[in-house]
C-alpha cells in the first residue's frame, strides 16, 4: 500500500493500466514490460528484474515507503520548477488581461 500522497496512475496515455507511482505531478518509480514479456521496475535512475507486474507493484510500493521523504522533497523541487501554466485558473480574483 502506497503512503498517502502517493498513487499509481499509467504513465503517459497510451498506456493499458497504472504502471507508474506519481507523488504530485512527478513519475517517482514505474514498471514496464520488455518484448520478452518479463517485467521491470525502474526507481531512482536503477533498473530492477521483476518476476510478475504484482510482485513489481509490491516492490515499488515498498520502495516509496522506505524513500518517501525523500521523494517528497524532490517532487516539490520538481514542480517548483514547472513553468507557470497560463490556461490553468487563477486562484486570485483578479481577472485576466
Amino acid at each position: 500500500m502506497l503512503p498517502e500522497g502517493f498513487r499509481w496512475h499509467r504513465r503517459y496515455e497510451y498506456d493499458s493500466g497504472p504502471n507508474a507511482v506519481f507523488c504530485g505531478s512527478k513519475i517517482v518509480a514505474y514498471l514496464d514490460q520488455r518484448i520478452d514479456g518479463t517485467w521491470f521496475a525502474r526507481m531512482d535512475n536503477r533498473t530492477r528484474p521483476c518476476s510478475s507486474y504484482e510482485a513489481g507493484r509490491a516492490g515499488c510500493e515498498a520502495w516509496v515507503a522506505r524513500h518517501q521523504d525523500r521523494l517528497r522533497v524532490a517532487a516539490a523541487e520538481y514542480e517548483a520548477r514547472l513553468p507557470m501554466r497560463s490556461w490553468l485558473p487563477r486562484t486570485s480574483s483578479t481577472p485576466l488581461r
